[in-house]
Formats: C-alpha cells, sequence, structure tokens
C-alpha cells in the first residue's frame, strides 16, 4: 500500500508538471471505480486513457452474471466514456457491440480498434495428423469441455447429452472431461454431476489442471465442445484448433469471426443437433479437420498480438490533446 501510494503520488506530481500520460486499463476495475477520478484527471491534467475490452456480457446477458456485475460494468464505460478514452477490442464482434452500447448511451467513443489476444500454443504440424488420428481411434474415445463451471458456458446441455446417450445403449460410451473451476449459479449442473447415477462413470472434472495436462488431453480428444451461449473472443477455442484438435462449437459471430470454417457449429439451444454432432464425430463423419479449414483469423503469437496493441498506444500517445485540456508545455511521459 505503501508503493502505491508512493506511485499514485509521483504520478500526479508528474502530470502537475506538464508531462502527458496515459492510464491503460486491461480489467475492469483500476481508477475507474473512484468514480469521477479519471475524468478529473483527464480534463485538470491531460491524462489520457486507453482501455481493452474483453467482452459485454454482463450488459449484453445479465441473466449469466452475478448480482452487481452489470451496474458495475455500466460504470466502468461510463468513467472512461467520460475520460475520452480510446478502445481496443479482443474482437470485431465485441467492438461491433461496443460501439452499439455507445450510441445507445450517447457516449462519444469514436471508432474501437481491435486486436486479438495472443494465443501460445503452436500449430501441429500437417505430417502429424495422421498419427493424431491414430492415436485418437486407438484410445477409448473421450471429448473436452473447457471453462468455468457456470450458466453461459451451458454445460447443463452436455450434461443432458451425455445422460441420453448411456440410456440408449451407445458403444463405445465416450467419457466427458470438464475442464474448468465450479463458478456460480450452478446448482443443476453440479447435482447432475454429482447425483446422477447413469452419467457418474462417464464424466470426469478437473478443477485444476495445469497446461501441459490440458495440452495432452486435448489431443487425444475425439472433439473439443464449446456450447457457450456467449462469448468476447474464445481462446480456447483457437487454442484447440492451434493443436489440430475438432471442435464442435455453439453457432456464434465470434466463434466465426476467429474460427471461419474449422468448426462445426450448432446452435447452443439444439440439444438434438449437439447430440447428433457428438454421434457423428464418434463415427468420424462429422467434424472437420482444423487444417482443412485454411488460416484461422484469430491465431498469432504474443509477440505479434503486443506489438499491435503498442502500436495503437502509440498512435494515441502522438494524438494531440484538446487546447483546453492541454496542460501548458505539456510533453509525453512513458506510458
Amino acid at each position: 500500500n505503501a508503493l502505491r501510494r508512493e506511485a499514485r503520488r509521483s504520478i500526479l506530481e508528474r502530470l502537475a508538471g506538464g508531462e502527458v500520460g496515459i492510464y491503460v486499463v486491461c480489467s475492469h476495475g483500476g481508477v475507474t471505480r473512484c468514480r469521477g477520478v479519471l475524468p478529473s484527471l483527464n480534463r485538470l491534467c491531460g491524462l489520457k486513457a486507453m482501455a481493452y475490452v474483453h467482452d459485454l456480457i454482463p450488459l449484453q446477458y445479465p441473466e449469466y452474471t452475478r448480482t452487481g456485475k452489470p451496474e458495475e460494468l455500466a460504470g466502468f464505460f461510463s468513467e472512461l466514456a467520460g475520460a475520452r478514452a480510446s478502445f481496443v477490442a479482443n474482437s470485431r464482434d465485441t467492438a461491433w457491440h461496443l460501439e452499439d452500447l455507445a450510441k445507445r448511451r450517447h457516449w462519444s467513443i469514436g471508432e474501437v480498434a481491435v486486436v486479438y489476444p495472443g494465443v501460445e500454443t503452436r500449430p501441429a504440424a500437417a505430417g502429424s495428423r495422421s498419427e493424431r488420428e491414430r492415436r485418437r481411434k486407438a484410445a477409448s474415445p473421450y471429448f473436452v469441455v473447457v471453462g468455468t463451471i457456470e450458466p453461459r458456458k451451458n454445460h447443463l446441455l452436455l450434461l443432458q447429452v451425455w445422460r441420453s446417450l448411456v440410456r440408449s445403449g451407445t458403444q463405445p460410451m465416450p467419457r466427458l472431461h470438464i475442464v474448468g473451476r465450479r463458478g456460480w449459479e450452478n446448482q443443476n449442473v453440479l447435482s447432475l454431476i454429482e447425483r446422477c447415477e447413469a452419467i457418474r462413470p462417464f464424466v470426469i472434472e478437473h478443477n485444476r489442471l495445469g497446461d501441459p495436462e490440458l495440452r495432452r488431453l486435448i489431443r487425444g480428444a475425439r472433439a473439443v465442445l464449446f456450447p457457450s451461449f456467449a462469448e468476447g473472443f474464445g481462446l480456447p477455442l483457437v487454442e484447440a484448433l492451434q493443436l489440430g484438435a475438432p471442435v464442435i462449437a455453439s453457432d456464434l459471430p465470434v466463434f466465426r469471426e476467429v474460427a471461419g470454417l474449422a468448426p462445426r457449429y450448432v446452435d447452443p439451444l439444439d440439444a438434438l443437433g449437439w447430440r447428433q454432432a457428438i454421434v457423428d464425430c464418434l463415427a468420424e463423419t462429422g467434424v472437420p479437420a482444423p487444417e482443412t479449414a485454411g488460416p484461422l483469423t484469430g491465431s498469432a503469437d504474443w509477440k505479434t498480438r503486443a506489438g499491435e496493441f503498442l502500436a495503437q498506444l502509440g498512435s494515441l500517445a502522438s494524438t494531440p490533446l484538446d487546447r483546453e485540456c492541454s496542460p501548458a508545455g505539456g510533453k509525453t511521459a512513458s506510458p
């Protein structure tokens, strides 16, 4: 706390001395929680701001979030708009929704730039496809779903599908690996995982799986499943495709934006469609191979994406301040 107070004091002194700073926020917190501070610093000291926006889900789908989150996010954007911040989104879909929100809320935010997140995994070599397929066929079949267990991720649909597969006597009966911590408002999902005798032998929950173990699990899966109702980007989906795994995903605009034709798309409300896609995948007739779908829009390493973000930051730093807000003789400080 003492270091934070000293840092704040130093920053304010530099701003008061005529330097121009840029406040960068990549979460929904920070100074924006102190109402009125950012707009005041922008007006009095010329402080600029840039926000990286991951999604607007609490405002678009409040039914999937915890109490108070929609109001918190609305306040976050209101503070930044009041400080005339620049915005960078993690997808064109997120950017479009932010610009639409700004129009409806009468915020003047300008055009929202787009910088996709980086992807750490290396693309699977084309020559290794036959080997991967051989291992998948040799092993007992299983599917993987990655994400916090909460309503938006739609685990309930998959568990109902698995119960249907058991009751119909599907052979070989696949396992479902659920990778993700337990979140909120998920009692129906947990009840099925813990109390449904039919699916208990076939559903494995992983609350703390490390990255190497997750990569191995994904590489051996018949498919990785993403039945979400809403997403801001879909990083696990892109990473799964980069690892060479087949993917079945909800038919969301953002998934089509970042993954193109690589996944098999199914409406997140279509339980029978999901069941059929999984059965087809077991028979190896229904999911395209990731290598045949062409390059993914959303795939590039973190170094590349960081360079793109720094370019946006540099553009903001070189943009002149309004004269009525610019400190006399202002010079640009390091962010």
